[in-house]
Formats: structure tokens, sequence, C-alpha cells
């Protein structure tokens, strides 16, 4: 069942759940896949199959009224996003549940086609990929480097002298307009007297014009370790041309000054 696609994995699972009962770890690939698709409800398609089984199967011995709040409990969603009642299909009598396990598993496939969730599990519905945050900014930083997308520039020194001893890079996705500035050797600074802030200058804009890039702090001297700092551009980038640190007043300024430019990294093609 590994070899089979994602979405044709899901639904072959939850079709076993609702009718026979999966072990051990076929319950914990399904949690796995649930994860990744997150508009699927497997509560949901247990539901919707049980109350097939009673349509199908009235001779099956259940307490009336726990059928009837089985039917009742079941409306779905459609694709459109209005409830409708599950399908009620013609009674067909077999001799046990597992014998007739193949014919349930159509008329769950069916269930899902007139619902809609079929459509989505095989084309508009994408698995979720592992959520960017749980890394730490160093791997995401790592990551972008490995798409072979991203723009790299190191860094020189500015006007200031505090910035003469700081080496490092900036790392840029021109596609999502983030990126990561990585420093050793950067001065700690004082937020209330003090942050730091990046500009990217555009060469696309006419007249070119810096795009900034957010302020930050450093809380501590970098002179023995990296320091790796996530930045987006507050306006879209076309062609970045050089990343410029700035000393500034707490919070930043609209336009700066440029009187004390910490570091500047050109970016070369």
């Amino acid at each position: 069942m590994s070899a089979l696609p994602n979405h044709e994995q899901l639904l072959d699972l939850l079709t076993k759940q609702a009718i026979e009962g999966l072990d051990q770890s076929e319950a914990a690939t399904l949690q796995t896949l649930l994860q990744q698709y997150p508009a699927v409800n497997g509560d949901e398609f247990d539901a919707s199959v049980a109350a097939i089984l009673l349509s199908a199967q009235p001779d099956e011995t259940m307490p009336a009224h726990l059928a009837a709040k089985i039917v009742a409990d079941a409306p779905l969603q459609s694709s459109a996003g209005k409830t409708t009642n599950v399908i009620a299909l013609p009674a067909r009598k077999t001799s046990s549940r597992s014998a007739a396990a193949g014919w349930w598993a159509a008329a769950a496939s069916l269930l899902l086609a007139f619902i809609g969730w079929w459509p989505r599990l095989t084309g508009e519905l994408v698995a979720r990929p592992p959520a960017v945050a749980a890394l730490t900014p160093e791997q995401q930083r790592n990551a972008l480097l490995s798409s072979g997308r991203a723009i790299q520039a190191s860094w020189s020194p500015g006007n200031d002298a505090a910035g003469n001893a700081l080496v490092g890079d900036v790392v840029f996705d021109p596609v999502t307009q983030k990126g990561y500035l990585r420093f050793r050797g950067i001065p700690a600074n004082d937020p209330r007297l003090a942050q730091y802030q990046l500009w990217i200058a555009d060469s696309s804009r006419t007249p070119p014009e810096p795009v900034d890039g957010g302020v930050f702090n450093t809380p501590q001297n970098t002179a023995t370790g990296d320091v790796i700092i996530p930045f987006e551009a507050k306006l879209p980038v076309g062609k970045p041309a050089a990343f410029v640190v700035t000393v500034e007043q707490p919070g930043g300024v609209v336009v700066s000054k440029q009187e004390r430019v910490l570091a500047l990294a050109k970016v070369t093609s």
C-alpha cells in the first residue's frame, strides 16, 4: 500500500478503517496522511460510510435509535459548500461484512465523488509540506541556499567604525522576497538608543531607491559565533543591487541619511 500515491493511500485507509478497522501500523500511517491533507475529516468519512451500511443492510442487528442517530449525524459538505444528505443506496444482502468489503469500497468512492472530495484529493488538494516555522533560521537559510534561486552577497565595512570587524553575508530569495542576514562581529545594540535597519537597493526602480528591509537588534556581541536574522522586503524588489545596514533611531526611519553605515553587500551578477 505504501507504493500508492498519498491521496490514494489515504482513501484506501479511510475506507478500510470504516469497514473492518486498521492495525497499529496502518492507524499510524493514516494519522500522518490526515495531517498532510487537513481538508479531509476522518470522522466525517466514518459517519458517512456507517450511514451507507445502514441504508444498504437494513437487516444488520442494531438498535433502532442508534441507527437513526448515525443517519441523522451524517450530513456532509458538498464541493459547493452546501449540506447534502448521504446517498440512499439500494438494499443489498450479503453473508458477511468482510465479503462485501469490495462493494462498500466502491460505495464509499461514489460518495466521495458526490460530495466533491475525490477531485480535491486527486488534483486540487496538495499535501501540506512540513512547517517551515519548525526549522531554525540557520536551517531555513541553508534550505534557501540549496534551492538554487538565492542571491548571496558578502558584507564589507561601511563608514561606521563599529562595523570594521563585521563579517558574514546576506541571502535573499527574489521569489518570496525573504532572506537571511548572517553576521559575526556585529556589536550589540541597546534598542532604547538605536536599532539596526536593513535597506535593499533596487536597480529596477526609477529612480533607483532603497527598499526598507526592517529593523533588528543584536542583544549580544557575536565575535565568536554567527547570528542569523530573517528579514522580508517591505516593498517588491525587482533587481537587488546591494544590501545596506545602517544605525538608526529606535523604530527605524522612512528615509535614511546613511550617516552611520555599518555594512554593505554588493550583488555581483
